[in-house]
């Protein structure tokens, strides 16, 4: 799931499914919800409403089989809050999961992305940094990073932003959305090389990428980017 492409999500979700079908743990069917979030956010599902409500009917059985578990706490509240965009219905989960595990990565995690919604981005951010440092031995830390990206974008950090975009990158060279932030931070910089090198290797993982697309399509996975306004660099730098 962690690839962000629609062969190994669909992959993930069915071994979630069927782990869960051999074991009541309740992480099983949280992990496959988060994968659905995936599947929501990089519009991969052919039935967007379907996924959407897969996802609720996965997170309220991960709840119902392991409400003390921290993991099913924040991974649920993080699917809520990015589809949802509602922290307040989240915000009993955040803290149930801070209380239960404060060394977890994702429930700092789940916590910057509350943080954000309610517009105190300084506290996001530190949030974010936190996770990112609990979480920097993970396989998967290039997701704790990309999360920090957008952080740092929304808290007018650039450089902190690019550091932490070139680190998804760099750990997983097939991952979208660090090329998506890293091409506008680069174009905003006046960095027009990096910003076409960006683009070409966004082109090699997104076939459908354009720049009208990235700049003008409502639904593009960019909001942080969009309410930063780092969306309206010029495009001669192309």
């Amino acid at each position: 799931m962690f690839t962000f492409r629609r062969q190994g999500i669909v992959a993930a979700k069915e071994t979630l499914k069927q782990a869960s079908e051999l074991a009541p743990n309740g992480a099983f069917p949280a992990w496959r919800g988060l994968a659905g979030m995936f599947e929501t956010i990089e519009r991969l599902s052919p039935d967007p409403q379907a996924t959407v409500l897969q996802m609720e009917a996965d997170a309220a059985h991960a709840l119902e089989l392991d409400p003390g578990n921290p993991l099913v706490q924040s991974l649920t509240a993080v699917m809520h809050m990015v589809t949802a965009g509602d922290a307040d219905g989240a915000e009993a989960r955040v803290r149930k999961s801070l209380d239960l595990n404060p060394d977890s990565a994702t429930a700092w995690l789940s916590n910057s992305v509350a943080q954000s919604l309610a517009g105190r981005t300084e506290e996001a951010f530190r949030c974010s940094a936190m996770a990112r440092k609990l979480a920097s031995g993970s396989r998967y830390a290039h997701w704790w990073d990309m999360f920090h990206c957008i952080s740092a974008i929304a808290s007018n950090r650039l450089t902190e932003a690019r550091e932490a975009g070139e680190a998804a990158a760099l750990r997983a060279p097939g991952f979208r959305a660090p090329y998506r932030h890293l091409l506008p931070l680069y174009a905003h910089a006046g960095e027009a090389e990096k910003a076409r090198l960006t683009a070409a290797k966004l082109i090699n993982v997104e076939r459908d990428f354009s720049l009208s697309r990235l700049r003008d399509d409502p639904d593009y996975p960019m909001r942080t980017l969009r309410n930063s306004r780092l969306i309206d660099f010029p495009l001669q730098v192309f």
